[in-house]
Protein backbone atom coordinates (compact mmCIF):
# COMPACT_ATOMS: atom_id res chain seq x y z
CA UNK A 1 0.00 0.00 0.00
CA UNK A 2 1.18 3.25 -0.70
CA UNK A 3 1.54 6.31 2.04
CA UNK A 4 -0.05 9.24 1.05
CA UNK A 5 -0.06 12.42 2.95
CA UNK A 6 -1.37 15.97 2.91
CA UNK A 7 -0.48 18.44 0.14
CA UNK A 8 -1.30 22.24 -0.59
CA UNK A 9 -0.98 23.03 -4.44
CA UNK A 10 -0.76 26.64 -4.99
CA UNK A 11 -0.49 28.53 -8.14
CA UNK A 12 -1.57 32.26 -8.97
CA UNK A 13 -4.32 33.87 -11.20
CA UNK A 14 -7.88 34.33 -10.25
CA UNK A 15 -10.42 31.16 -10.35
CA UNK A 16 -12.70 30.84 -13.35
CA UNK A 17 -15.64 29.32 -12.97
CA UNK A 18 -14.22 26.50 -14.97
CA UNK A 19 -11.63 26.09 -12.87
CA UNK A 20 -13.77 25.99 -9.80
CA UNK A 21 -16.10 23.24 -11.67
CA UNK A 22 -12.82 21.25 -12.74
CA UNK A 23 -11.56 21.73 -8.80
CA UNK A 24 -14.76 20.64 -7.47
CA UNK A 25 -14.10 16.85 -6.86
CA UNK A 26 -13.84 14.37 -3.83
CA UNK A 27 -10.55 14.96 -1.76
CA UNK A 28 -10.24 18.41 -3.13
CA UNK A 29 -10.54 21.31 -0.81
CA UNK A 30 -10.45 24.76 -2.74
CA UNK A 31 -8.99 27.81 -0.85
CA UNK A 32 -10.26 30.52 -3.66
CA UNK A 33 -8.50 33.93 -4.25
CA UNK A 34 -6.29 34.00 -1.38
CA UNK A 35 -3.99 37.26 -1.12
CA UNK A 36 0.35 37.62 -1.07
CA UNK A 37 2.62 39.83 -1.26
CA UNK A 38 5.23 39.40 -4.47
CA UNK A 39 8.79 39.83 -3.86
CA UNK A 40 9.42 43.39 -5.45
CA UNK A 41 6.41 44.52 -2.68
CA UNK A 42 9.21 44.32 -0.01
CA UNK A 43 12.38 44.98 -1.96
CA UNK A 44 11.75 48.43 -2.88
CA UNK A 45 10.51 51.39 -1.35
CA UNK A 46 7.06 53.35 -3.20
CA UNK A 47 6.71 49.84 -5.30
CA UNK A 48 3.68 49.59 -6.53
CA UNK A 49 0.84 47.31 -5.17
CA UNK A 50 2.25 43.85 -4.48
CA UNK A 51 -0.31 42.09 -4.37
CA UNK A 52 -1.48 38.75 -6.02
CA UNK A 53 -4.24 35.88 -5.98
CA UNK A 54 -3.77 32.85 -5.72
CA UNK A 55 -5.72 29.32 -5.40
CA UNK A 56 -4.54 26.71 -2.94
CA UNK A 57 -6.10 23.37 -3.59
CA UNK A 58 -5.66 20.95 -0.77
CA UNK A 59 -5.30 17.28 -1.20
CA UNK A 60 -3.90 13.91 -0.60
CA UNK A 61 -1.11 12.32 -2.64
CA UNK A 62 2.36 10.05 -3.16
CA UNK A 63 4.61 13.14 -3.51
CA UNK A 64 4.58 16.80 -5.03
CA UNK A 65 5.54 15.48 -8.17
CA UNK A 66 1.66 13.35 -7.86
CA UNK A 67 0.06 16.20 -6.40
CA UNK A 68 1.10 18.31 -8.83
CA UNK A 69 -0.08 16.07 -11.62
CA UNK A 70 -3.69 15.70 -9.82
CA UNK A 71 -4.30 19.50 -10.07
CA UNK A 72 -2.74 19.58 -14.02
CA UNK A 73 -5.48 16.81 -14.45
CA UNK A 74 -8.55 17.77 -13.09
CA UNK A 75 -7.60 21.46 -14.83
CA UNK A 76 -6.45 20.03 -18.14
CA UNK A 77 -3.79 22.27 -18.27
CA UNK A 78 -0.94 23.76 -16.04
CA UNK A 79 -0.89 26.49 -14.80
CA UNK A 80 2.19 29.26 -15.01
CA UNK A 81 3.69 28.88 -11.57
CA UNK A 82 2.17 25.67 -9.89
CA UNK A 83 4.23 24.25 -7.30
CA UNK A 84 3.11 22.17 -4.42
CA UNK A 85 4.26 22.16 -0.67
CA UNK A 86 3.72 19.17 1.41
CA UNK A 87 1.62 19.79 4.60
CA UNK A 88 2.97 19.76 8.30
CA UNK A 89 1.85 16.85 10.31
CA UNK A 90 0.56 17.37 13.66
Amino acid sequence: MTEHDVFFVVYPGELTADDRAALDRPGFKVYENGIGMSEPFWQAEGAPSGFTTYQVVRLTAANAVDARQQVTDALGREPEGLRAQRGQSG
